[in-house]
Order: C-alpha cells, then sequence, then structure tokens
C-alpha cells in the first residue's frame, strides 16, 4: 500500500506547507495541538476570544485569528485557503454576557457552522476531537448531544476524521486543575462507588501523535476512531496518583449517598470556575466504562503510548504552565469584562421539526404563532420581503424590526438582522440577528437569537424582557411537538 507524502517529504520536494485551521483553539490542549503542528504546517488558531486571539503567539510560530463561531459568514471567511480544519470548539466559557442555550446546543451549532463552512470554502479533510463514549449503561442528553457533534459533520461531503479520546492528560487543562485543586485542598476526599469504572487517560503528547497520523494520510483515516492511554484504571487511583505527586495527604473514602448531580455540585465548589454542564458531562461519563476499542489508530500509537501517571508526573513542577495558565486567566477576565461592557444575549432553543418542513416553513409558523399567544397585547406584522414587525396593538411604533436577509439563506436556514426597535440599542446592536435553521437529518430544528444589544437597562432587562422570550420560546416549544405531523402550512 503507498501513502501520500508527508508534510516533511513535500518540504524537501519544494512544496508549500498545508495550512491547518484549528478552530476553537482557546484552550490549552487546543493550543498545544497548535504549537506542536506548527512544526510542519502553517497553523492558524481562530478562536472566539477577541482578548487571545489580540495577544497572539509570542513565537510567531502560530498565526491567531479571531471569529465569530456562530457566524456561518465569518466561519467561511476564516476557513478560505486551508487544506485542513480541526473542530476544537466548546461553549466551556460565556459568549455573551448572558445566553439561554445549554451547552450542547451552542456547541451543535458551531460545529454545524464549521462543517458547512468547510464544504463552502471545499477544506480537503476535517477533524474533530470527542470524549470516548461510555459503554454498559444508558447515556444521558448532555452525552447524546456531545457525540451527536459527529453525525451532524459527517452529514456534509467534506471527509471527516472524529478522534474519540479518553481523558487527556495536560498540564494546564481545567481538569486536571481540578484534580490538583481536590486532592490539596481537600482533607477528605468522597469516591462514590459509581465512579470506579474503567477509564484510559491519553497524554497529550499521545494525542498530538494521534492528529498527525490523520493529516499525514487523511484518506486512510476516515470515520470514526477512539483512542486512550496503555492503562486502564478508575476514578480513585487517578486521584491518588496526583495526590501522591503533589505531597497532598487526603484520606479518600467511598460512599453511596452522593448522586452523579450532588458529585458535580460539589467538584465546582472546588474549582468554582468550570462550567457546570462541561462537569456534569465528565462527572456522567464516571459512571460508565470509557474504553477504546482496537481500531487502526489506536494500534498505531500502542507501542509508545506513555503511561497516564507518567503524564501526571510530568505537570509537577512546570514554571512554563503556571505562567500559561495565569496568561489564559488574564485574558479571560479581561473577555468577561468586555462581554459585561457590551450587554449582549445569545438565545437557542432545539424544538422538533415535524416530517417534511424545513426552516422556511419553521418561521412563517413561529411569527403566525406569536401574534395568536401575545394576543391582544402585541401584533406581529408582515412587511415586504419576508420581513417582520412588533407592535404594540393600535401603536404604530415598532418594537422590533427583523429585516429577512435572503442573501444568508436558504430553505433550511432563514436569517433575519434585528434592525431597529425601541426595545433594540440602536448603537450595540449592528450585528444582532434571529435564526431558523433546520439539523441535518430533519428531526429538529434550531431558532436562535445572536449577539442581541437590549436597549432597556441591563437589570431592568433581564426581568422583563428576558423573562418573557424564555417564557414564550417554552410555549412555542410546546406547541411545535404538540403539533407533531398534523401540523401544515400557513
Amino acid at each position: 500500500m503507498t501513502f501520500p507524502p508527508t508534510e516533511n517529504e513535500q518540504l524537501q520536494a519544494g512544496q508549500p506547507r498545508s495550512r491547518v485551521a484549528i478552530v476553537g483553539a482557546a484552550g490549552s490542549i487546543a493550543e498545544t495541538l497548535s504549537h506542536e503542528l506548527a512544526r510542519d504546517y502553517d497553523v492558524l488558531a481562530v478562536t472566539g476570544i477577541e482578548t487571545r486571539a489580540s495577544a497572539g503567539d509570542p513565537d510567531g510560530r502560530v498565526t491567531w485569528q479571531h471569529c465569530d463561531l456562530f457566524s456561518l459568514t465569518e466561519m467561511q471567511r476564516i476557513l478560505e485557503g486551508s487544506q485542513y480544519a480541526i473542530f476544537m470548539a466548546h461553549s466551556g466559557l460565556p459568549n455573551s454576557r448572558l445566553h439561554q442555550a445549554n451547552c450542547g446546543d451552542m456547541d451543535l451549532l458551531m460545529a454545524e457552522n464549521f462543517a458547512r463552512a468547510a464544504e463552502e470554502c471545499q477544506v480537503k479533510h476535517i477533524y474533530c476531537l470527542r470524549s470516548l463514549l461510555p459503554t454498559g449503561g444508558t447515556v444521558c442528553d448532555a452525552q447524546i448531544r456531545h457525540h451527536q457533534i459527529g453525525e451532524i459533520m459527517g452529514a456534509y461531503k467534506t471527509p471527516l476524521t472524529v478522534i474519540c479520546s479518553g481523558l487527556v492528560i495536560e498540564p494546564g487543562s481545567a481538569m486536571i486543575r481540578l484534580i490538583r485543586n481536590l486532592v490539596k485542598r481537600s482533607p477528605f476526599v468522597p469516591v462514590p462507588y459509581w465512579s470506579l469504572q474503567a477509564m484510559q487517560p491519553i497524554a497529550v503528547d499521545d494525542l498530538v501523535r494521534a492528529f498527525r497520523h490523520c493529516l499525514q494520510q487523511p484518506s486512510q483515516f476516515v470515520g470514526r476512531f477512539e483512542i486512550g492511554g496503555p492503562e486502564k484504571i478508575h476514578w480513585q487511583e487517578l486521584l491518588e496518583a496526583a495526590a501522591k505527586l503533589t505531597g497532598a495527604r487526603p484520606k479518600f473514602f467511598r460512599t453511596r449517598r452522593l448522586s452523579p448531580r450532588v458529585y458535580a455540585w460539589l467538584l465546582r465548589q472546588v474549582r468554582p470556575g468550570a462550567h457546570p454542564e462541561a462537569l456534569q458531562l465528565f462527572v456522567e461519563n464516571l459512571q460508565f466504562d470509557t474504553i477504546a476499542h482496537d481500531n487502526p489508530l489506536q494500534h498505531f500509537l500502542q507501542p509508545e503510548l506513555q503511561p497516564a501517571l507518567d503524564a501526571i508526573n510530568l505537570v509537577r513542577g512546570k514554571d512554563e504552565v503556571r505562567q500559561a495558565v495565569r496568561f489564559r486567566r488574564r485574558l479571560r477576565d479581561s473577555y468577561g469584562e468586555q462581554l459585561r461592557s457590551s450587554n449582549t444575549v445569545r438565545s437557542i432553543q432545539r424544538v422538533r421539526l415535524p416530517p417534511g418542513r424545513d426552516a422556511s416553513w419553521l418561521s412563517r409558523r413561529y411569527f403566525n404563532w406569536l401574534t395568536a399567544y401575545l394576543n391582544p397585547f402585541i401584533e406581529c406584522q408582515t412587511l415586504e420581503n419576508s420581513s417582520y414587525c412588533m407592535r404594540i396593538n393600535g401603536l404604530k411604533t415598532c418594537l422590533l424590526r427583523l429585516e429577512f436577509s435572503p442573501e444568508r439563506s436558504s430553505a433550511d436556514r432563514r436569517v433575519y438582522a434585528i434592525t431597529e426597535g425601541l426595545l433594540a440599542s440602536r448603537a450595540r446592536n449592528s450585528h444582532g440577528r434571529m435564526e431558523f435553521r433546520e439539523v441535518p437529518g430533519g428531526s429538529h430544528a434550531m431558532i436562535a437569537i445572536h449577539d442581541f444589544a437590549p436597549a432597556l437597562p441591563w437589570h431592568f432587562y433581564l426581568a422583563t424582557q428576558a423573562a418573557i422570550h424564555r417564557v414564550v420560546m417554552g410555549a412555542f416549544q410546546k406547541y411545535i411537538e404538540s403539533r407533531g405531523e398534523e401540523e401544515t402550512s400557513y
């Protein structure tokens, strides 16, 4: 069997280096991957955090760019000219001052933008990183949505590689810092019996090797591949190893009294900065075995896999790691201040789409239903060019005007720019928009509001307009689900 030339072989032959775009590159694992791949590729690190993109790369090896990951237009602009693209984005950090959405739906929307843009830009191959799928039990909604991202991206024409890994041991990662804080700060560490399941942590260096190998031979690695370290250990063994390496001596005790939800809450008290939904997903995975099954990628890694406990040992005493963590913390604090000053809102709801219906039908049904639901107080008036204006009944004053954007819309995606109205800030609402998007597969759709800047004072907005919007969207979800196959278009 013959393989295409590797990047080093291309360089020796005088060919230009391929460009790899890493979307969601601000995390510690993604940053490590960016710097390692920069040895062989032109790496474009893409992030939704403006302060991180502005800081750039001190070594000059990686090019950083900011991108609104919820904007398909922005994603297309950023992927233009890339031969390969890796999706590492997740909604672990806030992306607006207020968001009415769960992590799974936000991640899915970003992933769908990524895959759709990659197809439009003719990217040769795309990759994404997911956690190992638990075995031996019933998975929860968060786990289903986490792994649904691979299915959504696979619905497009660009060849896809999904790498599912065990817990990645990376010195600056949020989970390693949580483990360190747990064993150092807690004199007593509870270990639920349900967490004593087999897991396969993997060193970040081995994860990098996996990505590099797949990038060198993309046609040989299309589909889903599971990877893990050489050892099968359980949660308490990992904690005990971390305690030994940090010099801590907590007392571990096993208990049957802690539910996964309560245990996730306790872990969050140890590290308040951890995202609650991401932490809940990790704890849910602890209930089941997460083992990598044999496959060509795991077989390639196996001879040189680094033991997880050795990888943890590298975490201790690294000044550069502590500096990197402080650097990211300063940037995130600055980004948080930026979000608080912008006062923007993001709202995403998933609705079940009746068979044979699309986003165009859903948008028409929503605005017609809204008039009936808010009657007799609010009227949703249809304007020319399929635009809408919300008014108080009996008054001409516009509360919100939603201008249809035909150049950004299709049958499976309808976009409306929020252009004016008493409830929208004129000075800060340049990117506000409402979107109806069909999820590939046809059974669900997303209704989203992005970058909306309210005109009302912030705390008054939270108590009134934001609360009303949440109630309205919940009622519309129930309305659509109650109709099912009996829905007919207007």
